[in-house]
């Protein structure tokens, strides 16, 4: 029996990284798992080698740096398996840019990955674990939530950002059985590094 039987949880950013550990790691704990990556190419085969070892996933090609997507992910992840208990926000890019040389497109595009996406995929879990009496949104910030690294600029904002979504979120929603609460990884020698 794993600590996660009969659960689903919903990553994103699941494909690679963190997210694919979170993922297996999900997996192993008796979690049905939906993720989404932009790579479709890596979101299938991790799927497919999950699938091959009886796992109960699916993954789903997005990008969530829309509204929409976000949505259309965490309704299809509750759909395809009935409901859903834990959202673990984890998608994030970055670019190495200093403030005179980030324009408003780049940030707009880092805005709405690494943190629009973590407040939308809660709009979406809410109220699907609002009728569960509970759930867990666990979102992943950075040590660059707190200690900022020079050359990251709309990256370290994005992670401070998120330090306070989820203290909002947790004063909001624990009154519902809703936990909320963020993780803060120090360098991890991953594909997006």
């Amino acid at each position: 029996m794993g600590r996660l039987d009969g659960k689903v949880a919903a990553v994103t950013g699941g494909a690679s990284g963190i997210g694919e550990a979170t993922v297996r790691r999900f997996v192993a704990e008796g979690a049905s798992v939906a993720f989404c990556d932009r790579d479709a190419e890596r979101g299938q085969r991790v799927a497919g080698e999950l699938e091959a070892a009886g796992a109960k996933v699916a993954f789903t090609q997005a990008d969530v740096g829309t509204e929409a997507a976000c949505l259309a992910f965490v309704n299809g992840a509750a759909q395809k398996f009935g409901r859903l208990d834990i959202l673990v926000n984890n998608a994030g890019i970055r670019k190495y840019e200093k403030i005179d040389e980030a324009s408003a497109a780049s940030w707009n595009e880092i805005l709405n990955v690494n943190l629009m996406s973590y407040a939308f995929c809660a709009k979406a879990a809410v109220p699907l674990m609002r009728r569960n009496k509970g759930g867990a949104i666990v979102n992943v910030a950075s040590v660059r939530s707190v200690v900022a690294g020079g050359g990251n600029l709309q990256y370290d904002t994005t992670k401070a950002a998120i330090a306070g979504l989820t203290r909002a979120l947790a004063a909001d929603h624990s009154p519902e059985g809703i936990r909320v609460n963020a993780v803060g990884p120090g360098p991890i020698f991953t594909p997006f590094h």
